[in-house]
């Protein structure tokens, strides 16, 4: 049902990028990712993607390697868990290589765009809250199809991040109550996450038919 179709996955290598990957190809996609670090390729390339190495900032491989995509995933960006990074670097990755990618596909005629963005989008008051609330607004604007994804914290097998450090706190006996334990966080499963992109994709073939 809805086999198939030619998917790019920008962030593939990613936590959630790879088990997107992983279901698409399930599904029965043809599926390109688009890496930076080859080394981090294989994992991708041995479940049945084509990777191909090179840079959001470059259009002239953007024309390249999107042409006949019909549907894009964009998941490629700097996380927010990462301290120190200045805001030059935010913008550049987050919003101006999203804008790239859009003027790319939709001049190449693609289908859909399927972003991924942050829950602290909703609250930007971070650097990466912000770029992504921005790279949102290039989004809308940009004349293509699209759907728009905040996630919370996302958390599941092969997450290295705040979650699993949570969890060993816990099982260490040590729990930091953040804000005297009233603190809330929202959590969503990578199953869940994934099981919600793939619904994406249907509803959009569902409409184009």
């Amino acid at each position: 049902f809805f086999k198939g179709m030619k998917v790019l996955v920008t962030g593939g290598t990613g936590f959630i990028g790879k088990h997107l990957v992983g279901a698409l190809i399930k599904k029965g996609h043809q599926v390109k990712v688009i890496a930076r670090n080859p080394k981090k390729a294989e994992s991708v390339e041995k479940i049945g993607a084509t990777v191909v190495i090179g840079d959001l900032g470059n259009q002239e491989f953007l024309k390249k390697e999107l042409r006949g995509i019909e549907f894009i995933y964009h998941l490629a960006a700097i996380p927010g868990q990462i301290w120190g990074i200045p805001w030059e670097d935010y913008q550049k990755v987050n919003i101006d290589y999203t804008q790239n990618l859009l003027k790319i596909s939709r001049k190449n005629k693609a289908k859909k765009f399927i972003f991924c963005s942050s829950i602290q989008a909703a609250d930007p008051s971070t650097f990466y809250g912000k770029s992504k609330l921005e790279a949102e607004g290039t989004v809308e604007k940009s004349g293509l199809g699209y759907v728009i994804v905040r996630p919370g914290v996302v958390y599941g097998p092969g997450d290295q991040r705040a979650i699993l450090s949570l969890c060993r706190g816990v099982k260490r006996g040590f729990f930091l109550l953040l804000d005297g334990g009233e603190a809330r966080l929202a959590i969503v499963f990578i199953d869940d996450l994934i099981d919600l992109f793939l619904i994406i994709l249907v509803n959009f073939c569902l409409l184009a038919d």
